[in-house]
């Protein structure tokens, strides 16, 4: 008697299972898609496209304009369609009564004379000149306008009559079709015209009601499959494309005016590239990958310093893969043997990002505001804008009440247990404190770097760090560009054209066309200097991780 529920409980289990692995798999299309609203609505947007576009594929009954004609048609929805295609598929012939063929044939006709009309008086002068007449011979123009007329009505009587006729011929050897076409579709799984009545047991339940075609489980998993692949590759190749765009755009420029590049590339220091690379790398791990174990710590977990620079910087050179969930997932795989489980490391990126990009959008408004809304133009001032939008709304989303109700509301919903240990109002305005300090110390690092190749005043670091902290909201927001790259160099070197010294654009061209390919160049620098701090800071965390970790298990050889 306990076998059914065993079984039933499996069968859960095992649809449990795979409901998680796909999931896990980051699809966005499950087999329910089938059954939901949306494909209902798409199937018939879809299915009247196809049938409007049948003239344009081939007029019925061409071969292209049938396919597409019974493609469309299978997947609309309308009452009726079931018998229509029923009576249709067993060979009845179409019968049409004299009055409404009548009135069909008549509205047709006169369409045809309004368009022979119309074409006359369009293309006049060129019907004149093919029949040989002149402008006072309109008599006979309109007399052969009217003959065309009377023509063009009996061609279209003409065309009506055959068309009914070739259509039921067509429709006499549709049985005969049929008997060869389900079997094949059934054998790969479509089942053409299904019974609308099931037995189940003694129940008999009634079911598609309307529709013409079922698909087996197995097709839409397929389709399920295909589907994902292409939205998820799909996205990475636009995505790709447009960064790919971009670098050409910056690029175009440096190469055409490389010798004014390559001079002011060359008056950079290498002390102040060492010098500026250190400080940018201290600003990583201090004021970012710490502030993270901070996040962590005010959650209750305390993971140890060296683990946790190791984990926060493997996880933000994923984020140069393409797909923003690898930058996510590498995190909450690494936190795993730690015992933090996956939805306290995903809540804490998450308000870790969001206040690493408040504190972004308030010194890149209030250092470039000062400048002048109105001396940005192109990408910067919308950009701009967007900050200028986003900081307040961020302001108040980042309050802990609506916070932490929003992640309990989801993580209720994704039956995970909520975060009992939280941050605090004080805790996260001293958090958005420190990584305000982390920037400003980043941004001179930045201006220690640009100083020699730009002739950058001090008094201009303010500008570099609102330049530098706006390009990374671009980057960050432009969710199709991996790392933000190509988006953050355009943004940046938009910017840095304000700050650069009126005497120096002298030198490179009055068309700006040489201070556009010495900042696109610099843009680029800055982007490769980051990524050089941050592999240059990668062994080393690994080192520290790895000493700690075997410092710890000789201590513990010695003690016994």
């Amino acid at each position: 008697m306990e076998k059914p529920k065993e079984e039933n409980q499996e069968s859960h289990h095992g649809e449990h299972h795979e409901h998680s692995a796909s999931t896990r798999s980051g699809r966005t299309i499950d087999s329910s898609f089938f059954e939901g609203q949306f494909w209902f609505v798409a199937k018939n947007v879809i299915g009247w496209l196809m049938l409007i576009s049948t003239p344009a594929v081939g007029l019925l009954p061409g071969p292209g304009g049938i396919a597409v004609f019974i493609i469309g048609f299978a997947l609309v929805s309308f009452p009726g369609k079931r018998r229509i295609t029923s009576r249709v598929m067993r060979g009845k012939p179409v019968e049409i009564s004299p009055k409404p063929f009548l009135a069909l044939t008549t509205a047709l006709s006169v369409m045809t004379c309004v368009g022979i009309i119309w074409f006359s008086e369009w293309k006049r002068q060129w019907i004149l000149n093919r029949l040989g007449l002149g402008e006072g011979d309109s008599a006979t123009l309109v007399i052969f306008i009217i003959g065309v007329c009377i023509l063009g009505i009996g061609v279209t009587w003409l065309a009506m009559r055959l068309s009914l006729i070739g259509v039921n011929l067509f429709i006499r050897g549709l049985p005969i079709a049929r008997r060869f076409a389900r079997p094949w579709l059934r054998r790969r799984g479509i089942n053409f015209l299904p019974a609308r009545r099931l037995r189940v047991g003694e129940d008999i339940q009634h079911q598609n009601t309307n529709e013409i075609l079922s698909v087996s489980p197995g097709n839409q998993r397929r389709a399920v499959n295909a589907a994902n692949f292409f939205v998820r590759w799909g996205k990475r190749t636009v995505g790709i494309a447009i960064t790919v765009a971009i670098f050409w755009f910056i690029l175009t420029p440096v190469v055409q005016h490389w010798h004014d590049t390559k001079a002011q590339l060359m008056a950079m220091r290498w002390w102040h590239v060492a010098l500026s690379l250190a400080m940018f790398a201290t600003g990583l791990l201090l004021f970012r990958a710490m502030a993270w174990r901070s996040i962590l710590w005010g959650f209750g977990h305390k993971l140890p310093i060296a683990p946790a620079l190791r984990i926060w910087l493997t996880s933000e050179l994923a984020r140069y893969v393409p797909g923003m969930i690898w930058q996510v997932l590498s995190r909450v795989r690494l936190c795993k043997p730690y015992g933090i489980r996956g939805s306290v490391v995903s809540t804490s990126q998450v308000l870790e990002l969001a206040v690493f990009l408040l504190a972004n959008l308030i010194i890149a408004v209030a250092c470039l505001c000062w400048l002048g809304f109105k001396t940005f133009t192109g990408p910067v001032q919308n950009w701009l804008i967007v900050a200028m939008c986003l900081t307040p709304f961020l302001a108040l989303l980042l309050h802990p009440t609506i916070f932490y109700g929003i992640t309990d509301f989801i993580l209720t919903r994704l039956s995970k247990p909520t975060i009992s240990s939280r941050l605090g109002k004080r805790q996260t305005f001293l958090l958005l404190l420190w990584y305000t300090l982390g920037l400003l110390l980043q941004s001179f690092a930045i201006w220690l770097l640009l100083s020699g190749p730009l002739e950058l005043q001090f008094t201009k670091w303010w500008v570099v760090a609102g330049s530098y902290c706006l390009a990374w909201c671009a980057g960050f927001l432009a969710v199709w560009a991996p790392g933000g790259i190509g988006v953050r160099e355009i943004v940046f070197m938009g910017a840095l054209t304000v700050a650069m010294p009126p005497a120096l654009r002298d030198v490179l061209g009055p068309d700006a066309a040489s201070a556009a390919a010495v900042t696109g160049a610099i843009a680029l620098l800055v982007r490769f200097w980051t990524m050089a701090a941050e592999l240059l800071l990668t062994p080393l965390v690994y080192w520290l991780d790895w000493r700690g970790a075997l410092g710890k298990h000789e201590r513990v050889d010695t003690t016994t």
